[in-house]
């Protein structure tokens, strides 16, 4: 009596272990579904064309192909830093910007190079800051039917740049060589340095002499295989007044010969300028300063600072 008793409560416990093992499976499937759903959903609409390495490797060539593209000569960076969209495209081996963007299959990818500031810190801001000539910002967008926009972005410098730079003119004696920031020429005419970080006209019996040059002393790079990439000029030219300065460079110590070239904008108060080839690979450098008379004599031209970028 006592088996038949204990044999039909093991057969109630294992129908019910069964049941509830059978609900467990049909709960679990529910959720196991759902899940797979939501994956499988989120995973087309991130790779809906095209599976992630495709996507990633796209976008990661845009970025190392700027990059060769500043390696190259950073003045092509600078010209195309206006939040403009971009392709690239290799020609003879080398990278360059060419459209406004490249396709992969149903892919697009756009590339923005994008100016920088800084604040007085250094830091970089979104707004308010100073512009960093030597800093952009890059950016890299895949996009796509069905997909979320995949975005790389980095900051590229002009980590290899050196500068010579006069700011401040106070100093001006006749030196044949640059010896400090303020060892400013081996000659001048009619230029007043009176006021540190400018160079104008002479102010002579109520108006302004004119014209006025300065020569800079001579500038030694210490080699012969550098590359100019730019000059940026920092001035204030009012109506009718001209300012110019001319980049001379040598092999010559004495500049018995050398090449020049010229650079003025008077439009504007800062501008920024390539510089040619015929002046790269030249170890002596120098500049000249050309001043004249504005339409009213009681104003002047001056020059708050050049400075010349190369590598």
């Amino acid at each position: 009596m006592c088996k038949k008793i204990t044999r039909k409560i093991i057969r109630k416990l294992t129908g019910f272990s069964l049941i509830e093992l059978i609900v467990a499976i049909g709960i679990f499937s529910i959720l196991a579904s759902g899940v797979v759903y939501v994956f499988v959903t989120s995973y087309k609409n991130f790779f809906g064309v095209g599976d992630k390495q495709v996507i990633v490797q796209f976008a990661q060539e845009g970025m190392e192909a700027t990059r060769s593209i500043r390696d190259n000569g950073w003045q092509t960076i600078v010209a195309a830093a206006d939040n403009s969209d971009r392709g690239v495209e290799k020609t003879n081996g080398v990278w360059q910007f060419a459209g406004t963007s490249n396709t992969l299959n149903d892919l697009t990818r756009v590339i923005i190079v994008s100016p920088v500031e800084r604040d007085g810190t250094g830091a970089i801001v979104a707004s308010g800051g100073t512009d960093d000539p030597d800093t952009k910002k890059v950016t890299v967008t895949v996009s796509g039917s069905g997909i979320a926009d995949y975005v790389l972005t980095t900051y590229y410098t002009n980590w290899s740049a050196k500068t010579w730079e006069q700011t401040d003119w106070s100093g001006t004696t006749a030196n044949e060589f640059w010896a400090s920031m303020n060892t400013a020429s081996s000659s001048y005419s009619n230029i007043s340095t009176s006021t540190v970080g400018q160079v104008e006209l002479n102010f002579v019996d109520e108006a302004y002499s004119t014209p006025g040059s300065l020569v800079s002393s001579i500038f030694d790079i210490s080699s012969t295989d550098k590359v100019l990439t730019s000059i940026n000029v920092n001035q204030s030219v009012p109506s009718g007044c001209s300012l110019t300065l001319t980049l001379e460079g040598s092999n010559d110590i004495s500049f018995s010969s050398y090449t020049s070239e010229a650079f003025v904008d008077n439009s504007t108060n800062n501008f920024t300028s390539s510089t040619p080839a015929n002046l790269n690979n030249l170890r002596y450098l120098r500049y000249s300063l050309a001043l004249t008379a504005c339409d009213s004599d009681t104003q002047t031209p001056v020059l708050y600072s050049m400075r010349l970028n190369f590598r």
